[in-house]
């Protein structure tokens, strides 16, 4: 009987990674088929598999698009877990970002930063305000008649200096003011104001008394010049508010030829934006408005007395 021998299994040389001519291919290995290999690459791939984004874990074996959604559920859940540390202000809608600026009073740009409270009160307050009170009309003239030595800042921050110097401005007894009393003005280092400008404020005292027995008060006498009602200016630009104007120079005129003294056509015109007799508040400025509102009023009650 003859014995039958198996022979050895042959390994096909494409098996193991070889190529046509019997040398190694490159990465290829034992148990490799190149052509199963080919035929792999060539097999088409859905397109959406193309679009999902590197950051993104591609989908196992039998999950489809569900490894695609869930892995956009976890990122949508990560976003909203670290959307709370973000800015408060970039939750704010338009509205609310509106609000929150008009809560922030916009003024006359010589209002700055810089400005004192006694500025700013003097702006949120008093400047452009109509005033028919004598007493503080001469009080105004005094303080713009003083800016040709001091700033008005400064000014302001003398007012009470000169409040008891000037015994409260009442006008009377700033008229009877003798030698003695206008000498120690002078020689007064908190005033400092020199003895020209001293003897100018009793005689403007002088003056208003016997505009007062003429017209029936200081306060009758200066608005009559703008017919009782304030001139509004609408200007956009502190370039465009004038530092004299006809209507000063008018004013002025007239009230040298009274015998007042320091009253030149730009004093006057700052008396008058501080009498409220013209309101120079910026258009943009929260006050323009407010003392153009206020003017009407007072030019009502005025006629409704007349």
């Amino acid at each position: 009987m003859l014995a039958v021998y198996q022979l050895p299994r042959q390994t096909s040389f494409m098996s193991k990674g070889y190529k046509n001519d019997g040398t190694a291919s490159e990465g290829g290995g034992e148990g490799e088929d190149p052509v199963a290999k080919i035929a792999d690459k060539a097999k088409p791939r859905s397109r959406g598999s193309q679009r999902i984004s590197k950051d993104v874990k591609a989908p196992r074996d039998g999950e489809g698009m569900n490894g695609v959604r869930s892995g956009q559920v976890e990122l949508h859940a990560m976003k909203q877990r670290f959307s709370r540390y973000a800015p408060k202000h970039h939750s704010l809608q338009p509205s609310q970002v509106e609000s929150q600026r008009a809560r922030v009073p916009v003024r006359c740009r010589w209002i700055t930063s810089q400005s004192s409270a006694d500025c700013i009160a003097y702006h949120d307050e008093e400047w452009g305000v109509p005033v028919h009170d004598d007493r503080e009309l001469f009080e105004l003239l005094v303080l713009v008649g003083a800016q040709a030595d001091f700033t008005w800042p400064t000014n302001l921050s003398k007012r009470d200096v000169f409040r008891i110097a000037y015994a409260d401005f009442d006008i009377a007894t700033v008229a009877s003011f003798n030698e003695e009393k206008i000498m120690g003005l002078a020689s007064n280092s908190k005033v400092m104001q020199h003895e020209g400008k001293i003897r100018g404020v009793v005689a403007n005292a002088k003056c208003i008394i016997e505009i007062a027995k003429q017209f029936g008060s200081f306060d009758k006498y200066v608005w009559q010049f703008v017919n009782y009602k304030p001139l509004v200016s609408n200007c956009h630009s502190p370039r465009q508010i004038p530092v004299k104007t006809p209507k000063s120079e008018l004013i002025s005129k007239d009230l040298m030829k009274r015998g007042f003294r320091f009253v030149g056509p730009t004093i006057v015109y700052s008396f008058m934006q501080a009498a409220g007799m013209t309101n120079n508040h910026l258009v943009n400025c929260f006050r323009h408005r407010e003392c153009a509102q206020i003017a009407e009023k007072h030019h009502l009650q005025h006629n409704s007395k007349s």
